[in-house]
Order: C-alpha cells, then sequence, then structure tokens
C-alpha cells in the first residue's frame, strides 16, 4: 500500500486496525507543529522533543480511544499538552533552531530570529496555565471551546486565561522589552506562527 498519498481519515482507520505503518502519515503531518508548540510550554528543546515523542507514542498506544466521529487534532494536542508540562524543565528558552527557510533580506530575518527570541522569554515568564492557553489560542489555532477540552478546564477559565494572559504578555513585554512593544502592541497582540518560530 502506498502510505503517501493517505488522507487523516484513511490513515487513523487504519491504525485503528493495527496497522503501524499509517500512523507514520500522522506523526508526518503533525510533528513539526507539535514540536513547536511543545517548545513553547517546555522552553528547552530536548525537553519539546521529548514531550512530542511521548505524546506520539501515547497517541497510538490508546488511538482505539479515539473517537473517529471527534477531530483527531484537540485529542492529539491533549496528550501533548501533558506531556510537554511533565517535561517542562527551564523558565528561559532558547530560541528553537529550525529548517524553515531563510528571507532573501540577512536583516529581516535578524530582526525576525531576535522578535521571535525575545516573544518566546516574555512568554517564559507568564504562569504556565496562562502560557498554554496562549500558545493553543495563537500559534496552534484552536478555539476556546477546543482549549477547554484541551486542558480540562471550564470555558471561563479559559476566557479567563487568554485575557490576563495576553495582558500579562503584554505588560512583560511592554516593561522589559520596550523595542518590542513598539511594534506587536501598537495593534492588537498576535502570536502568529512567524514570531513564535
Amino acid at each position: 500500500m502506498d502510505y503517501q498519498w493517505l488522507d487523516e481519515d484513511e490513515a487513523l482507520r487504519l491504525c485503528r486496525n493495527g496497522d503501524t505503518a499509517a500512523y507514520a502519515v500522522i506523526v508526518r503531518r503533525y510533528q513539526s507543529e507539535a514540536l513547536r508548540f511543545a517548545y513553547l510550554i517546555t522552553g528547552e528543546r530536548g525537553a519539546a522533543e521529548d514531550a512530542t515523542q511521548d505524546a506520539f507514542l501515547n497517541a497510538y498506544l490508546n488511538i482505539r480511544r479515539y473517537d473517529p466521529a471527534r477531530p483527531f487534532r484537540p485529542w492529539l494536542y491533549k496528550i501533548l499538552s501533558n506531556a510537554a508540562l511533565k517535561k517542562r524543565r527551564n523558565p528561559q528558552p532558547q530560541p528553537l533552531e529550525d529548517d524553515i527557510p531563510s528571507p532573501a533580506d540577512p536583516h529581516a530575518q535578524a530582526a525576525l530570529e531576535e522578535q521571535s527570541a525575545t516573544l518566546q522569554l516574555a512568554l517564559a515568564q507568564l504562569p504556565q496555565v496562562q502560557r498554554t492557553a496562549l500558545a493553543l489560542k495563537y500559534y496552534s489555532g484552536f478555539s476556546e471551546n477546543e482549549i477547554a477540552a484541551i486542558t480540562s478546564a471550564n470555558l471561563g477559565t479559559v476566557k479567563s486565561r487568554l485575557h490576563y494572559g495576553k495582558l500579562a504578555l503584554e505588560r512583560i513585554i511592554r516593561d522589559r522589552y520596550p523595542w518590542l512593544a513598539n511594534e506587536y502592541l501598537a495593534n492588537p497582540l498576535t502570536l502568529d506562527k512567524e514570531a513564535l518560530r
């Protein structure tokens, strides 16, 4: 069977029926974004890699518990979030290096890397529950309802964590990284994938 052309639903169906090779499709699809999310939580590359591996292994071992009538990504992120929280060791992250191509302008690339590293440092100073909520919402793109399911919190708690986390992050940036405040606080704060790479 040619697994490279499998869609996610078919790969998950095969996995649930014991086809281990089909799980590689799932891992390839989510590996990069899972590592980035785990890094935002752990603040350390090795811990993020360990958490990501643990999450994929746990998801595979429990694939029969996954309800195919529901989206897979939030289910995986619940496992990933728990794994990353267990691995969190270093509250002051070093920038995550990856294989994203550099823009043609080296000055733009250097500025983007500096902004990314500074934003990661600012995020690391937030309480864990706020950092997790912000990363799930603004980096991974989950809705508030999905974040509530992933973190096992009620919707009001998620909204509060997002609101106060965003305010705290803006305060940290304004107080400790004023040069970044000019760029990120002129408009409502957005934590996009480019800024957090």
